[in-house]
């Protein structure tokens, strides 16, 4: 189950849409195999991630809260062995309210945007509490997104480069493709397609939002 839902992420990390579906549909349906068999819910808390950033660039916000809020009902038994499960369940909401403020009329209004503040915020102070770096990279990722999606280009600037600064150090070096991947979206939104490091994946994934 693992595997599949690793490999639904590199898949959609490469915009390979239809191989990452196929993976995280047989990445879900093991899932909720084992909560069948072995009558254990908490399954359901383990690999929210990565599916749910899949489903959030495919615009399917009601099946990401669904997903995130079963999982945080369940670390809300035992919160103390979840407390990095939840933090997580923050950015993805962050992200939530984020594209649902960046998808209205006139998004710069959005009190949506509020919202995504306080979840990647609280997802960002986790993180400082519990020194994950890798974490970091995801919080400052967010937030660029999130100061992209209100029209602040500085902002998204300064986040990007505090991920980027955060991937040298070589144990977390691999996570410098997705501050690729960001700046990628950057440069697009910004209408810069031949900027280096705006990759074919990032149009790619740019173009299904």
């Amino acid at each position: 189950m693992n595997a599949l839902f690793f490999l639904g992420e590199a898949h959609h990390n490469r915009g390979n849409w239809a191989d990452a579906q196929r993976a995280f549909d047989r990445a879900a349906a093991a899932e909720q195999k084992y909560a069948r068999v072995y009558g254990d819910d908490s399954i359901y808390t383990v690999r929210v991630f990565q599916y749910a950033n899949f489903l959030l660039d495919r615009g399917d916000f009601a099946a990401v809260e669904q997903r995130v809020g079963r999982a945080t009902a369940e670390c809300e038994k035992q919160p103390d062995g979840h407390r990095l499960d939840i933090a997580y369940n923050r950015y993805l909401l962050g992200r939530v309210e984020t594209l649902r403020g960046l998808a209205r009329t006139a998004p710069a209004d959005a009190p949506e945007f509020a919202a995504a503040r306080d979840h990647l915020g609280a997802f960002m102070r986790a993180c400082w509490e519990q020194a994950m770096t890798d974490g970091r990279v995801t919080a400052h990722l967010g937030l660029a997104e999130l100061a992209d999606a209100t029209g602040d280009a500085d902002r998204c600037r300064r986040q990007l480069a505090g991920a980027t600064e955060l991937c040298e150090p070589d144990d977390i070096r691999r996570f410098r493709c997705e501050c690729d991947l960001g700046y990628a979206r950057f440069h697009l939104w910004q209408n810069d397609p031949a900027t280096p490091g705006c990759t074919s994946t990032g149009r790619r994934r740019r173009s299904r939002r």
